[in-house]
């Protein structure tokens, strides 16, 4: 693994919303020495500092800040390699579905893990187009931290020589099922989410834990942020209930629409060697809606 991605622009390219920090003197193994809860908490934190950004017409009554679009692209492309996608995300306009559509829920993923300090070529720069859900999956079997369905991600992942055949194998003999017994999600891990489509999120806060749901607001990517924006794509805190379908083994994702959740990734599982970079949010500049105001 190496430690060696240098950040495109250390102030980040929007510094008057968002600022990354590169000089931490610790690594996020290091932060796992930190009881549990509390470094789930600090990942949490992390990603909620995401929450805003994003490209798209505004048409609210209070307009959103100028450079969210700059800042949204710097904080999923951050490091030098990512440069080309960082110009292509940070134009300001709309999102359409149909035509190019620019979701960001695996790239949000991918850019916090890339910050907490994961380095593997599953993640790190040049971002390869359409395979950011795959690699994901495949890092965090990989690395021991997943519980699911692979999907198929380990013979793709293998394909195209990001992992070995024996990582492929080892992955294939020895990743959990995920059940409703063993699913146990905490503040900073993973929801995969599949059937139909694909979605990917990492919980900020868990809500309720009962015998037969889980509800937990989440930070996503590919998301309308600011009322009134048409078509718009960006990062927010949503909330979002994982429950038990009656007679199975198998959890249904609630949230708009029904989806199956098929992985969970614990953070604390997932190595993190090199330096912490820190996004620093610049909080009296960003006069965007209240999470509580978006129904959460």
């Amino acid at each position: 693994m190496s430690n060696d991605l240098m950040l495109a622009s250390p102030m980040g390219r929007a510094p008057e919303l968002m600022t990354l920090n590169p000089h931490a003197p610790w690594s996020g193994d290091d932060l796992k020495c930190l009881p549990e809860d509390a470094f789930n908490r600090w990942v949490a934190a992390t990603v909620r500092t995401f929450h805003g950004f994003g490209v798209g017409e505004v048409r609210a009554k209070e307009k959103a800040p100028e450079n969210r679009s700059r800042a949204y692209a710097d904080i999923l492309f951050s490091f030098v390699g990512d440069e080309k996608f960082f110009n292509g995300y940070s134009r300001k306009n709309n999102c359409p579905k149909k035509d190019n559509p620019l979701s960001s829920c695996g790239l949000t993923v991918r850019s916090l893990w890339l910050l907490m300090g994961a380095r593997h070529s599953l993640l790190n720069p040049e971002y390869e187009i359409g395979t950011v859900m795959t690699y994901l999956r495949a890092f965090s079997i990989v690395s021991g931290a997943f519980s699911g369905d692979p999907l198929g991600c380990l013979w793709s992942a293998e394909g195209r020589k990001k992992i070995t055949k024996e990582e492929a194998d080892r992955g294939r003999v020895n990743t959990p099922k995920l059940t409703w017994e063993t699913f146990k999600p905490k503040a900073g891990d993973t929801i995969f989410i599949n059937h139909p489509g694909q979605h990917v999120s990492t919980i900020v806060e868990v809500l309720e834990h009962s015998d037969t749901c889980v509800t937990y607001i989440s930070c996503d990517g590919g998301q309308v942020v600011v009322e009134g924006d048409k078509n718009c794509c960006a990062i927010r805190l949503v909330k979002r209930k994982a429950q038990r379908i009656p007679n199975t083994n198998k959890i249904q994702d609630i949230f708009m629409t029904t989806r199956e959740v098929t992985g969970w990734s614990q953070v604390k599982k997932l190595p993190l060697p090199a330096k912490v970079i820190t996004p620093f949010r610049n909080s009296a500049r960003l006069a965007l809606p209240d999470p509580k105001a978006l129904g959460l």
